[in-house]
């Protein structure tokens, strides 16, 4: 198979390639080039834990951690240098991060080690690459992390008590994949780094020296047998584009090119799938008389609520999908197993695609979207050619297709015993697809990787662009237009009569509370006595929803209502109710919208939705970008949600993003409100709750944001505090 693509972002000669596979293997491997390295070490991680395990005791279970390892090399060789950049970490993950890594080592080593957080990416972006350089010339690439959670063998045992980590955690089985480059292959992710440090600090690191020329300096790491030598490593990347530097989507050519030019077999390993395009690409060549065999390889089971519901949920419809879309049989999504008896998973995090036998890339890149252009990532590629290699004893050159195989003997339980499965794949007519399905019998095997999606799952996998964005949110191009537009717009000038007839309603409104029965109405007792006695009556409920339907829709103001009801019923009625109506009401005006169409929507909104180009933002964004709109001060309730339905914004993610962005808001409102109705009550016996505390504080940090966006230098000035101003970025080369 030959690749016609423009992806790579460089090519490179390698002396030596190897793939690593497992963690077990791989921590001992960089340990090995540690104890080598001379001068300098930098990794570029997502995630990374000096307590992570390099060598674990088969009997004892004793463990030698990543820092004891660290600490030696630095001690024994006073001129080495450690560098880290990890990416600056998003809070949900504190609790599994190591807060201060620098802590444990002495003084004498801790100033030749820096570990730093980079966090200079898109919102909720993040860097993914898993990079680690020795001397510029020997360098691992892939998919795994120098972190905690990972170690494990290529036996994935149901059981293993070497799998505790710090916290005394056994976690479950986990595979993944690394490679191992030398040579000027090496010194092209050791200029990525550099280029990753440029951006971080404006920090220029030197180049390495060709230390990987002197026969006497080799850090090849012990016991690792290259797979192949003399190979040419080619680069690809995905980098968001932020602060001036270009947005790069090299992996998403890449992939799709692969996809398109595979002839016989392509076999997939990833964390994620959850793209659309490549799942679209994919289903094309099913649906070809003589397209290619695909077995993808993925995860069952996933950690969290979120991750299950909306990104399992969501590989699940897109497998589904497949396999209704292959008339001819041969496609097969699968899942390893450690233990079928005991129901053990095998957590698959390799990133990994071979084509024929001809192709392999792996790296950090996942097969879903935030992979293809919003995170940082990085893969190589490796191509062997369909020939004798006459410089390897005449052996046919088939270590791409041995490298394959080998995968799929460890996750059926055949170990090493790739004679076992070449004799399948004969018995099959060299079918990848049925000889896989033939040796799925043990109980180490694979099995069907998804189960029926749930009515939570369907619902949630409609907002997995929220945790899974194809590009950066909008914030900074959104609120610069904002600004401008706020700027361009001439303000109303405020006269005189304006405050006074301000003031006299305000007079008018304290007398009537003072001298006629509307005081005793508004008493908290008489108003909650009022929303019991509603909520209580048969069509109660219905009426309130109505009554928030109609006072929303005719511009009435969404917090205000949300206040007046919490005052009036219980909390959570209260919630629903107020919910309910509002999402109703988006509904309705939504509809209007699309009847209006956008000609008659900017027309009757005026030219600063113009100037801020919301149906472009809007269209290129879909889910995150109704949140964001919803989250931003931008126009009142009813003008959005008219403006979302003439700019043709798909219904469900409209109602959806809605609902998401509603919900905090009202819920902190709701028990803000509902204190404040029990301090009016009971002010003696009153007791402050830990959860007004929080919606206070959450209120007084979202004040002090919309007052920092809303003044352009501020806002400006905390961009350039966390991120570097793109002039600056541009004078440095970026």
């Amino acid at each position: 198979m030959e690749i016609q693509t423009s992806a790579f972002w460089q090519k490179a000669p390698s002396s030596r390639f190897a793939l690593i596979v497992d963690a077990a293997d791989y921590y001992a491997a960089v340990a090995s080039c540690l104890r080598q390295a001379r001068s300098e070490v930098v990794v570029l991680a997502w995630d990374f834990d000096t307590r992570t395990p390099v060598r674990v005791d088969e009997f004892s279970g004793a463990q030698e951690t990543l820092r004891d390892v660290l600490i030696e090399v630095l001690e024994a060789n006073p001129a080495l240098r450690v560098r880290v950049l990890c990416w600056d970490f998003a809070f949900v993950y504190a609790r599994d991060r190591e807060h201060k890594p620098h802590a444990e080592f002495p003084p004498h080593v801790a100033s030749r080690v820096s570990i730093d957080f980079d966090g200079v990416h898109p919102t909720w972006g993040s860097h993914h690459q898993k990079v680690v350089v020795v001397d510029g010339c020997v360098a691992f690439v892939g998919g795994l992390d120098l972190a905690l959670g990972r170690w494990d063998t290529r036996e994935h045992r149901a059981r293993d008590a070497r799998r505790l980590c710090a916290r005394g955690k056994d976690h479950i089985p986990y595979h993944d994949v690394m490679a191992v480059v030398d040579g000027e292959a090496a010194r092209v992710l050791h200029e990525l780094a550099r280029t990753r440090y440029l951006r971080f600090s404006g920090e220029v690191l030197q180049a390495p020296v060709a230390s990987w020329a002197e026969p006497l300096h080799d850090p090849w790491p012990a016991g690792i047998e290259p797979a192949a030598r003399h190979v040419v490593v080619s680069f690809a990347r995905t980098e968001p584009g932020f602060l001036g530097a270009p947005r790069v989507t090299e992996i998403q050519t890449l992939f799709l090119d692969v996809i398109a030019a595979v002839s016989k077999h392509l076999y997939l390993e990833t964390q994620y799938f959850t793209c659309d395009l490549l799942a679209d690409a994919m289903a094309k060549r099913l649906e070809e008389r003589d397209g290619p065999e695909i077995v993808l390889v993925v995860p069952k089971r996933y950690g969290g609520f979120v991750e299950q519901n909306a990104i399992g949920a969501r590989q699940a419809q897109l497998i589904a999908n497949l396999e209704s879309r292959d008339p001819y049989g041969r496609f097969l999504a699968l899942s390893p197993m450690a233990s079928r008896a005991e129901n053990v998973h095998v957590h698959v995090h390799a990133k990994v695609v071979f084509a024929d036998d001809t192709f392999l890339t792996l790296g950090s890149a996942n097969l879903n979207a935030r992979s293809l252009g919003y995170d940082t990532e990085v893969n190589i590629v490796v191509e062997a050619p369909q020939s004798v290699d006459t410089i390897d004893a005449g052996r046919p050159f088939c270590y791409l297709r041995d490298l394959r195989d080998g995968l799929v003997c460890e996750h059926l339980g055949f170990g090493d015993d790739l004679g076992r499965f070449r004799a399948l794949l004969a018995q099959e007519g060299h079918s990848l697809v049925r000889a896989i399905a033939r040796g799925a019998t043990g109980d180490r095997t694979l099995v069907h990787a998804t189960d029926r999606v749930s009515l939570t799952g369907r619902f949630m996998a409609r907002g997995v662009s929220l945790v899974d964005p194809e590009r950066p949110l909008p914030y900074d191009d959104l609120a610069e237009s904002l600004m401008e537009a706020s700027r361009a717009e001439p303000r109303p000038s405020r006269s005189p009569f304006g405050f006074a007839l301000l003031g006299l309603a305000a007079v008018c409104l304290l007398l009537a509370w003072r001298f006629t029965p509307l005081g005793v109405w508004l008493e908290p007792e008489a108003l909650s006595s009022l929303g019991e006695s509603m909520w209580g009556s048969p069509f109660g409920p219905l009426a309130c929803v109505a009554a928030v339907f109609a006072l929303t829709t005719f511009l009435v103001p969404v917090n205000l209502l949300t206040i007046a009801f919490a005052v009036t019923l219980p909390p959570w009625p209260a919630v629903a109710t107020t919910l309910t109506g509002t999402v109703a009401s988006a509904a309705l005006t939504y509809a209007l919208g699309r009847r209006l169409g956008a000609a008659s929507t900017e027309r009757m909104l005026g030219a600063r939705f113009k100037k801020l180009n919301l149906s472009r933002r809007l269209e290129n964004t879909g889910l995150i970008a109704v949140v964001l709109v919803r989250l931003l001060p931008l126009a009142p309730f009813t003008l959005m949600n008219i403006a979302c339905g003439s700019f043709r914004i798909p219904f469900v993610t409209f109602l959806l993003g809605t609902t998401l962005a509603l919900l905090p808001g009202k819920v902190a409102a709701i028990i803000f409100a509902s204190s404040l109705r029990e301090w009016v009550r009971h002010p003696r016996s009153f007791v402050v709750s830990p959860w007004t505390w929080a919606v206070v504080a959450a209120g007084v940090f979202l004040a002090a944001g919309v007052f920092l966006f809303r003044r352009s230098e501020g806002w400006k000035k905390l961009v350039r505090g966390f991120y570097g101003s793109k002039e600056s970025s541009a004078k440095r080369g970026v």
